[in-house]
């Protein structure tokens, strides 16, 4: 079984955006990073900010490259205040991420929607690929990516159960498009070594969870009702 990790009061990007202007006074930043330590969903955040900052200054190494890159049409223009709530999240974690699928299984479309997931391990946050090899005491953190509005929902098979990860609820949810979209909890992996697989259903209609996990456990394989699509990432879970 796994332990559900759900986020504690979250830091807002202004307080990020503070942090990374050296606004912050000792005190806010000390407290900030003691959050940093106890909060995934914080500290891929914080990741992201930054990485997306270092790719913005290294390609704008200087102010003619700069004033080049950004004279584009107005129509083609987002405003400033769009790339910090939407854009920079988008685009680093796009950069990053790389999922796969169970081999032999489901061949990946171009387009299709998709999951993916970031492990944190002794304090440092780093993206997953189906077939990684993780340890007890791992913090996952699963994504969707999809180009339309979907009903969405994941389940978590081991080689002894299956349940509904996400959502809390007994059919799929609706989610909107969306790259590399973190879901609103982690999970912390237990001390059993094994295989075990983070499935997403992508359907165009809602669709009720139990019968499916219920099918999962049974024989080990997640039914595919009409208009869905299914994509499955495998981790391999070794003793440390």
């Amino acid at each position: 079984m796994q332990r559900i990790m759900r986020p504690q009061s979250c830091i807002s990007d202004l307080t990020f955006d503070r942090a990374a202007s050296g606004e912050l006074s000792d005190s806010a930043r000390s407290e900030m990073e003691h959050h940093l330590t106890d909060c995934v969903r914080c500290s891929l955040h914080f990741g992201v900010i930054n990485r997306q900052r270092e790719q913005f200054l290294q390609k704008a190494n200087d102010w003619d490259s700069f004033t080049q890159r950004t004279a584009a049409p107005a129509r083609r223009r987002v405003p400033p205040a769009l790339y910090t709530v939407v854009g920079l999240a988008a685009a680093a974690l796009l950069a990053v991420i790389v999922t796969g699928e169970r081999p032999g299984q489901h061949e990946r479309r171009k387009g299709s929607a998709r999951i993916g997931f970031f492990v944190r391990r002794d304090a440092h946050v780093t993206p997953g690929a189906s077939g990684d090899e993780v340890f007890p005491s791992d913090e996952l953190r699963f994504t969707y990516s999809s180009e339309h509005p979907l009903q969405f929902a994941l389940l978590y098979a081991d080689e002894h159960t299956a349940s509904i990860y996400y959502p809390l609820t007994e059919h799929t949810t609706r989610i909107e498009p969306g790259q590399d979209v973190p879901l609103d909890f982690g999970i912390a992996l237990d001390e059993q070594p094994g295989t075990e697989r983070a499935i997403g259903l992508f359907c165009k209609q809602a669709q009720r969870l139990e019968p499916l996990r219920a099918q999962l456990q049974q024989t080990g394989a997640l039914p595919t009702p009409a208009g869905c699509y299914v994509d499955v990432l495998v981790l391999q879970k070794r003793p440390r």
